[in-house]
């Protein structure tokens, strides 16, 4: 999200090589405490049976798991450790599409075929066919290389983007009518930081948005070959940005600094239908929109004789996120061979502008209209897996990614780049368990940039990113 009203601050960070290692740190020891999290939530459900349920929805027999009290602690605290160890991972605009190695080794194009727990998130009408309870924990690690090459200061910046470890939790229940399901994921994220004395520095030297979701799901069985699902999406979502204040037209040598940061909740849903005809499958998918109030702080670090014109104090904003439209049509003409081809829009002409209200206003604090003028996106995906064994599975993916963001409003914190990712996988089952690893590789077309922005009146330049990604899904059927 871009804010660059705050011409007048950044926040104070730790040299680059210390707060990178002490971020991997902290996120290794998250994905720790996650693989714990989700041993006890299957320590917990050892003993539990599911209702049964005959046609007509009467429960033939219930048995209360012997250690009811495990499973609902294990999965309170994964509950918990969601929005505690918060991650963020770039994409278009500022959309994260990644959930499952499954998935994401066949470039997240399952739209029509989806049937694990992570249909909670691409389509909830997939629900309906798992047999069963399923649970799946996972993970990825992100690394991007993001720089900018100043054309007239001859500079050339490296972005700190990570690396970053989003990670997923989704577990579904087969019942008489379809499935449930609950999912604890991020969905939206945006992280890059700068040097503190790099040009664009009074415009952008740090920004993150974040997005956590929590999503329950419920599908049902239209007809024996025809399945809908809607989830109920609550995101909390959390946003910060800083940047130097240039306070040598004030008579002072070094400068100033300012940090916003805000906070709030919102309500959103996704939609899907599934349908299969003998060879065929069809999918479609609606994700609404979500507008959610931001409250917080403005902070600003200043020398004490400019205090009054910086004021300390409240901010409100309104943070908008995009519907999106995704169609899929998946083929297993050939033998143990499944193709999909998924169109996704997503409606990032909605971002026409955002506006910033600050309590207390000066003559140096004012409330702004921040212009973004994106536009409509539509991405191309496309899966295959081919299970070469009844144990092993092979995936391959690639997307087209184009970026949303005009050449008027690019800026420093969404640098968006045209995108091709290439991805691939593999697929492990045996027995109640099965594993999946992904391996991506993003390319990004470089981009240069000639426009004015404010604290950045000479914003030109070249663009350049790429990133690889690495990631794995446990799942557990009982």
């Amino acid at each position: 999200m871009t804010m660059p009203w705050l011409l007048v601050g950044t926040s104070v960070k730790q040299e680059p090589d210390t707060k990178r290692r002490n971020d991997m740190i902290f996120r290794s020891y998250c994905t720790i405490v996650e693989l714990w999290i989700f041993r006890s939530v299957l320590e917990g459900i050892r003993g539990f049976k599911s209702a049964i349920f005959d046609i007509s929805g009467r429960i033939i027999s219930i048995s209360v798991a012997t250690r009811k009290f495990g499973f609902i602690t294990g999965l309170c605290m994964l509950f918990w450790s969601s929005f505690v160890f918060p991650n963020q991972i770039l994409a278009s605009g500022f959309t994260v599409y990644e959930y499952g190695a499954e998935e994401q080794a066949q470039g997240s194009a399952v739209a029509a075929q989806v049937d694990s727990p992570s249909a909670i998130f691409y389509n909830p009408a997939g629900t309906a066919n798992i047999p069963g309870t399923q649970i799946r924990v996972g993970s990825s690690f992100l690394f991007a290389d993001v720089t900018f090459a100043g054309e007239l200061s001859g500079r050339k910046t490296e972005a700190d983007t990570g690396p970053i470890y989003p990670t997923h939790f989704f577990a579904t229940k087969e019942v008489a009518f379809g499935g449930i399901g609950i999912g604890f994921y991020s969905a939206n994220g945006n992280k890059i930081e700068y040097p503190r004395n790099w040009e664009g520095r009074y415009f952008v030297v740090s920004s993150d948005l974040l997005q956590l979701n929590l999503a329950p799901a419920i599908s049902f069985r239209i007809r024996d070959n025809v399945f809908a699902g809607i989830s109920v999406v609550g995101s909390y979502v959390k946003i910060q940005q800083a940047n130097q204040i240039n306070l040598m037209t004030l008579g002072f040598p070094a400068d100033g600094s300012a940090n916003l940061e805000a906070d709030g909740f919102g309500i959103g849903g996704t939609v899907g239908i599934k349908a299969i005809f003998d060879r065929w499958l069809l999918g479609v998918v609606y994700k609404s929109p979500t507008s959610v109030r931001l409250e917080g702080k403005a902070d600003f670090k200043i020398p004490e004789t400019l205090s009054p014109f910086f004021p300390n104090g409240d901010i409100s904003t309104k943070q908008k996120f995009p519907q999106i439209v995704t169609i899929g049509v998946a083929n297993r003409s050939l033998q143990n061979v499944t193709l999909e081809a998924d169109l996704q829009w997503t409606n990032w002409n909605s971002f026409n502008d955002q506006e910033i209200d600050f309590e207390i206003q000066t003559l140096a604090v004012q409330n702004i209209s921040v212009p973004f003028d994106w536009h409509d996106t539509w991405t191309l995906r496309l899966g295959a897996q081919y299970d070469f064994h009844e144990s092993f599975a092979l995936r391959l993916g690639y997307i087209h990614d184009p970026s949303a963001v005009p050449q008027s409003t690019i800026n420093p914190i969404f640098p968006e780049l045209d995108k091709h990712i290439v991805t691939a996988g593999l697929g492990f089952r045996r027995n109640q368990w099965s594993a999946d690893l992904y391996l991506a590789r993003i390319y990004s077309k470089e981009r240069r940039v000639d426009n004015a922005l404010p604290g950045f009146p000479t914003h030109q330049g070249k663009y350049e990113a790429n990133a690889d990604a690495v990631g794995f899904s446990v799942t557990y059927a009982f």
